[in-house]
């Protein structure tokens, strides 16, 4: 596993720290080396572009480019930099890494103290996911240069990767008060907080970055419509990918991110061609199999939409999404028991993934299964943002989408009934579902109505008295209003 973090389209043209015409004699590798030797980090990095844009010695010209960028604080450079030359020895970047780490670790033998190699090889760690490595690197280069904005970026970055969130705050606000205008870190920032689940926060971070340096980094693009996508802003996501397609067309994680985004707007048609493209690239792309398989399945192609699926799974036979789709097609031929298999095996690879468990909940209940309910509750027990809904019996209008849970308790005596019901403001736009827990945790009954866009508990008996707890959330990842409505009624 690598951090993730979307890679530029093109090495910037000229630092802005500085960059003059260079004379032919000075446009050699040793002369690089000279120059990042001596601390002239902006000229190096003339050196080693024009190096490379002679096509010679292409490896050692664009580690040199990487080299000098991070020394400029220019990380976006060096990570298309450290992919580049994985590229061309024709190596992963996963089988690259590790031997750019043994090197530079063999380097320090030689010199322990010197800050470049301490910062490259720290780079190098924490792209590896190596964060635990790279920390007393950090340490030993803020002890000799207090203000460093890498290691106050970076290792901001590992610490919240390792799980310490208030030592990374507190670390990028520390690197963006000494460096204010430096895109790359607010970039940094996004990337990591968009990978440990907080889409609200790292927006914000890379709204900075393309607001600091738009039009550049088609990756920046990318990394902000992945995190659009987690908000389930699908519409501006795929603005942000097309925008990340105009700098570079052949991008993978913006094809696949717009085939995504339209796939969950339900513009099937239009996703095929970006996707298409994608596996042109990559045959074997399990995200983009999984995606095409989806657009096949909802285009009325089940036989495709298997074929894509089924190579997911010889290629990773616990891939949820694929399984997950397996399941949809089975449920879709009425073969629901065959549609639990592949759900519960689904649910087993990835107990997280709340369309998988949408869809077992909904199967065991078309099965009449007294599992339905229970597979509800967990599903939502997933769930963020539970909100309190007053049990009143009259009706109140709040918003749903899939990620918030109205939550209410009621106390019940043997005898008395309980009715829930939610129904879509608009007909036809939600597709909620209930679920009752008893005062054990158990969950006991459950209700979504076949037809979609309302569910109703009707006159549920309490058998054991108690608290009970009554949850209201969607099937659907689609949002709109509901009114929503829980009722006691006593015995008698």
């Amino acid at each position: 596993m690598i951090h993730h973090f979307a890679l530029i389209t093109a090495l910037l043209a000229a630092v802005v720290l500085g960059a003059f015409p260079l004379a032919a004699q000075d446009c050699t590798i040793m002369a690089g080396q000279a120059a990042f030797d001596a601390g002239q980090y902006a000229e190096a990095f003339d050196i080693f572009q024009c190096v490379d844009n002679t096509g010679e010695a292409e490896e050692q010209a664009v580690l040199g480019i990487g080299r000098a960028a991070l020394m400029l604080d220019e990380y976006s450079v060096a990570a298309n930099a450290a992919a580049w030359a994985a590229e061309a020895v024709g190596l992963s970047q996963s089988e690259y890494g590790p031997q750019q780490i043994e090197r530079l670790t063999r380097a320090r033998v030689k010199d322990p103290d010197s800050l470049p190699l301490m910062t490259e090889l720290a780079y190098w760690l924490w792209l590896r996911a190596r964060d635990d490595e790279a920390i007393p690197l950090y340490a030993a280069i803020l002890e000799a240069d207090p203000q460093n904005a890498f290691a106050l970026t970076f290792g901001a970055s590992s610490q919240a990767y390792l799980g310490d969130l208030d030592a990374a705050d507190a670390g990028f606000a520390q690197a963006l008060e000494l460096a204010p205008e430096n895109d790359h870190i607010y970039s940094i920032a996004a990337s990591t907080y968009h990978d440990l689940g907080y889409p609200e926060v790292a927006l914000g971070y890379s709204d900075q970055a393309l607001e600091l340096r738009p039009g550049e980094f088609a990756g920046r693009y990318v990394t902000r419509g992945e995190i659009l996508m987690d908000l389930r802003n699908y519409e501006a996501a795929i603005e942000d990918f097309q925008q990340a397609l105009d700098l570079n067309p052949e991008n993978f994680d913006a094809l696949t991110g717009l085939a995504d985004s339209l796939l969950r707007i339900g513009e099937y048609d239009a996703g095929f061609n970006p996707v298409n493209q994608a596996l042109t690239q990559n045959p074997d792309s399990l995200v983009a199999r999984v995606i095409r398989g989806y657009l096949y399945l909802n285009t009325d192609e089940p036989e495709l939409a298997r074929a894509d699926f089924e190579r997911v799974i010889e290629l990773d036979p616990e891939h949820a999404d694929a399984l997950g789709g397996l399941g949809d097609l089975a449920y879709n031929a009425d073969d629901f028991e065959a549609a639990v298999r592949f759900y519960q095996q689904a649910v087993a690879s990835d107990p997280s993934s709340r369309y998988v468990r949408a869809g077992l909940a909904d199967t065991l209940a078309t099965l009449n299964d007294a599992g339905a309910a229970q597979a509800l509750a967990d599903l939502f027990q997933l769930a963020g943002n539970p909100l309190e809904l007053a049990a009143a019996g009259k009706p109140q209008v709040l918003p749903l989408d899939f990620d918030t849970v109205y939550v209410t308790t009621i106390e019940a005596n043997a005898g008395d009934t309980i009715s829930a019901s939610a129904t879509s403001v608009e007909d036809g736009l939600l597709d909620p579902a209930l679920v009752i827990l008893a005062n054990d945790g158990e969950a006991v009954a459950f209700s979504d109505d076949a037809d979609g866009f309302d569910a109703a508990l009707d006159a549920f008996v309490v058998t054991k008295p108690g608290t009970y707890t009554v949850l209201i959330g969607l099937l659907d990842s689609v949002r709109g209003d509901a009114r929503l409505t829980v009722r006691v009624t006593p015995a008698g």
